[in-house]
């Protein structure tokens, strides 16, 4: 199966009109229902990976890892199965109108700190109800949170691609065997095969936190000068050259030591320093930045 055409059937009842968008694993589409005329996004595995059992099983737990989470700020899947003619898995998803912090970042616009919080505060409270179940991300980044538009205009925030999230208590899944995520945002124990948990995920939120606030990741400066990957996870796995306050004074936000020492916290190296459930990191932030 290559890429779906526009106007094309897809599994018997989903015309596809656009693509919307490719990642590693998966192409997401927009497609009508042929007998509800309903509006929904497709998600298919990509081709080369329909045959990867390893790829297959990581898209399978995506449509079910969440099911059982009733939670305004995770995707609604509709259906899910494979496709009898090309062997390709799909999960049927509500399709989300809005923009991803990726895309709002990539458009060079920040984020003031009354919004960061409210983004925050909705994120993290996925973070709880998954974390209470054991359920780590693992890839928290601007790009897997989106920003959907609710009919009255106010925003909504939805985490996306669990395809690649850890079940803790599940057997066989309690080390992070293979390092998955995204430099940027990923924690020490992603980086050295260590065990991860819930503050694997906080640590990335500190590093969405700062990146929407001051319009840059911490680690833009590196990601400019690294010649290669690995140049730029040595430099990250060597720890931060600046303080958190003396970056984003350079971008001009200006805050004190209250947000170095809340940002410090969020990323501390050993995870038991760090924040221990994501409302806690949010009602931090709030106060570094002066906030009620």
């Amino acid at each position: 199966m290559g890429s779906l055409t526009p106007g094309s059937v897809f599994a018997g009842r989903y015309e596809v009109q656009r693509l919307i968008g490719q990642g590693g694993m998966g192409a997401v589409y927009e497609v009508v229902h042929r007998e509800t005329r309903r509006r929904v996004a497709l998600k298919v595995l990509l081709p080369v990976l329909v045959s990867d059992a390893d790829a297959r099983a990581r898209f399978a737990q995506e449509a079910s890892i969440t099911a059982e989470i009733e939670s305004e700020h995770i995707v609604e899947t509709f259906d899910a199965g494979v496709d009898r003619e090309s062997g390709c898995p799909f999960i049927v998803m509500e399709l989300l109108r809005g923009e991803s912090l990726g895309e709002r970042l990539a458009a060079r616009q920040r984020v003031s700190a009354n919004d960061v919080v409210e983004i925050l505060r909705q994120a993290g409270a996925v973070l709880q109800e998954t974390h209470a179940r054991g359920i780590i991300h693992r890839d928290l980044k601007p790009d897997n949170v989106f920003l959907a538009r609710r009919e009255d205009g106010s925003c909504r925030v939805k985490v996306l691609d669990f395809g690649i999230a850890k079940v803790l208590e599940q057997a066989g899944l309690t080390r992070n065997t293979v390092n998955i995520g995204t430099p940027l945002y990923m924690a020490p124990e992603q980086l050295d095969g260590s065990r991860i948990g819930p503050a694997t995920d906080l640590f990335a939120l500190t590093h969405i936190a700062f990146e929407l606030l001051t319009g840059e990741s911490y680690w833009e400066h590196e990601v400019r000068t690294a010649q290669s990957t690995m140049a730029l996870l040595r430099a990250i796995e060597g720890g931060m050259p600046e303080l958190p306050h003396a970056r984003a004074h350079k971008l001009g936000i200006f805050v004190g030591e209250p947000f170095d020492a809340w940002f410090l916290r969020g990323t501390a190296r050993d995870p038991r320093q760090r924040f221990q459930d994501a409302r806690e990191l949010v009602m931090a932030f709030a106060r570094a930045v002066g906030l009620p």
